[in-house]
This record gives structure tokens, sequence and C-alpha cells, in this order.
């Protein structure tokens, strides 16, 4: 019986203990599902992380500079204003497109607008009063001198062929006062010769020197090279006869037109040597519309034109004291009066003038000049003084 009071005893016990492990259970099973249901309670910040994330979308915002590197970019848009100096060189360049314009002068409409060369022997180069006349080109031209010279290995070499630039007095503006150069030289470099000109508004005139002249044909055989000629050479565009009559109708009887310009000549003179060292001197003239005369003088001379006349030189035809003394740059030379007539082609010029020097209270003569007219008011002179060995050419225009 004890033992199963103890039995019994054993059994309730248990059945207390299972039931308070059972209330216990509950509770804490209720606990925990309490603690379960807090979760999503504690676990409200997680749909607040969106919350942080709020930035995110805020990140668009902080986005809008890069809408505004556009704006940032704007100097690279400025970047053609930055530009615009280049489209500005073309404006530097403005320049050269006006070269042409200082080249007006040389083309003016009217005028002389062709001074090309022509290169022939004197027989087919006029007279020089009587220009030969290019109606093709509305101009005329005077050439006078020897087309042969030579070279220092003692080739003869034909003007021609030698001076290949032919247009050169076209490359240079007008200006009466001013000595133009071309120096002509070989294919291998050697110098040749020089040809001197000066351009006016409607004319040119100029002289070649070579460095050595050719042979002088039939010459002393004692000085082969006696013949130091150089040549002249005058374009102009010329003066007709009914333009000079309609000046001479508009003057009066006692109108006298003053022309002012220069001599091309060469240093030492002819006779002396080859004339190869340039000068310019002065020449003027005074000119009646009316009465149709011309006279003048010579001044600032270099030439040798005293020395070697027949008066000044010894027996042995060498210069004497005087004559050297007469050929100095203060010694003047008068131009004597000569008559303005109308040529056979229909232009004005004059011949036969004398060159003279006043010796010993009488004027003398030593040379002779002849020229004609240029331009359609008789604008312009041009001619020669002298010839041959002795050949200086002149240009003069008319002072207003």
């Amino acid at each position: 019986m004890k033992i199963t009071y103890k039995t019994t005893a054993m059994v309730c016990l248990l059945s207390l203990f299972t039931a308070a492990c059972s209330s216990t259970s509950s509770s804490f099973t209720e606990e925990k599902s309490n603690t379960t249901t807090e979760v999503p309670k504690s676990e409200e910040p997680k749909p607040e992380e969106p919350k942080p994330e709020e930035p995110k979308p805020e990140e668009p915002k902080s986005e809008e500079p890069k809408p505004e590197e556009p704006k940032s970019e704007e100097p690279k848009s400025e970047e053609p204003k930055s530009e615009e100096p280049k489209s500005e060189e073309p404006k530097s360049e403005e320049p050269k497109s006006e070269e042409p314009k200082s080249e007006e002068p040389r083309f003016k409409a009217g005028t002389l607008e062709d001074r090309t060369l022509t290169i022939v022997v004197s027989s087919q180069g006029g007279e020089r009063y009587e220009a030969v006349l290019e109606t093709d080109k509305n101009r005329g031209f005077y050439m006078s001198g020897p087309m042969d010279f030579r070279d220092s290995k003692g080739n003869i070499l034909d003007l021609r062929n030698e001076f290949k630039d032919k247009t050169v007095m076209n490359n240079y503006d007008v200006d009466p006062n001013k000595v133009q150069e071309l120096v002509i030289t070989s294919e291998n470099g050697e110098e040749l010769g020089k040809f001197r000109f000066i351009n006016q508004t409607y004319s040119s005139y100029g002289t070649f020197s070579p460095e050595l002249t050719a042979p002088a044909a039939g010459g002393d055989p004692a000085h082969p090279f006696k013949n130091h000629e150089n040549l002249g050479t005058y374009i102009l565009q010329p003066t007709t006869e009914t333009q000079f009559d309609q000046l001479a109708q508009a003057s009066t009887a006692d109108g006298i037109i003053t022309y002012s310009g220069h001599t091309l000549g060469y240093k030492g003179g002819p006779k002396g040597g080859t004339p190869t060292e340039g000068y310019m001197g002065d020449v003027s003239f005074q000119v009646s519309i009316a009465s149709k005369t011309i006279s003048g003088e010579m001044s600032a001379r270099q030439d040798s034109f005293v020395r070697h006349n027949w008066r000044f030189t010894d027996d042995d035809n060498n210069p004497t004291a005087e004559g050297i003394a007469f050929d100095q740059p203060n010694v003047k030379l008068i131009l004597s009066e000569a008559n303005i007539v109308a040529n056979n082609n229909n232009t004005m010029g004059f011949k036969n003038g004398e060159v003279r020097l006043l010796h010993n209270g009488q004027q003398v003569r030593i040379n002779d000049y002849a020229g004609t007219f240029a331009g359609p008011e008789a604008n312009e002179i041009v001619g020669q003084i002298g010839s041959g060995e002795e050949r200086i050419m002149f240009g003069a225009t008319k002072q207003e």
C-alpha cells in the first residue's frame, strides 16, 4: 500500500509539474508571440530606410549641376567667339588685295597702260622726234643704240636675247623724279649691264649700258672697243596734231608752259671708257603752244659733252683743261629754240635744236637735241640729247 501511496503521490507531483510546465510554456509562447508581433514595430525603421534614401531622389537635384555643366561649357560655345580673330585674318590680308590698288597709277585708264619694251635695232626704232606707232597698243616707242655687247669671256651677246624681263617698267609706280634700275645678268649670274629708267604718267624713258662693249665695226685695230655707246629708248602715249592745235587755240599769244624733268646719262661720259656708272641730271623747257616753239637748259650735269667737243681737245684729240672745267655739274648747257612741227604720223615733235655752251660771251654749238610730246594735253616731253657715243635721254613734265 505504501508503494501505492508513493506512486499516487508521484503521479500527483508529476501532474502538478506538468501543469506548471504547461503554464510556463504557454507564458513563454505568449511572450515569444508578443516579441514576434513587436518585431514589425521594431522593423518600422526599415520602411523608414527609404526615407534616408530620399536623398537618392534628391540626387537628381544634386545632379542639377550636371545639366548646368553645359552652362559651364558655355565658354566652349563661346570659343567660336574667341575664334573671331581667325575670321578676321582675311581682314588682315586686305592689304594683299590692296596691292593692285597701289598699282593703279601705273595702269590708270587714259594714261600709258603698257610699258613693255620693244627691243629693235636703230633702223627700226624710229626717230628721236617721231616715235614708231603701235596703234593696237595706243602708244609709240623709240629705240637707238647697239644690240651687241660682250661678257667677261669675250662672247658676243645680243641684247634682244639677254634682256629677259621686257615688262619691267610695268612693275614700278609712276614717279617722274625716281630712277629705277634693272641689272641684266647671264645664266651663270655674271652682271652684263644695267637698264635705268624713269616712269612718267604718259611716258617712260631709259638707257642701257653694258659692262663690256663689243668691238666697233670697222674700228681702229689699236682701239677695238672704242664703241662705248649705250642704248636709249622711250615709250609714250603720243600727243596728236589735233590735240596740240586745240591747246594752241585755247592759249594766249604770250602764254608760256614750263616743263621740268631729268636727264639719264653716265658719269665720265662717252669716249673715255665704257660708261657704266649712271647719273640723273636736270632739264627744263619753256614751250609756247601758240607759236609752237621750245627752248630750255641742262643742269646738274655729269656728262662729258664739252671735253670731247673739237673746240676743247688738243691735237691728239685729248680733252684740254678748259674743256674739262666746262664739264662740271654747275655749268649749264643751253637748249636753243627749236620749232615744234607735226610729224608724218600725226604726232608732234621738235628737232635740230642745238645744245650750246656760253663761251667767252658767245653761244657755241656743242651738240643737238630732239624730242616729242606725250599725253592728250601735251602733258610731258621725252627725247634724246646727242647721239652715238654721246647719247643722253631726257623726260619732263608740265608744271601747272
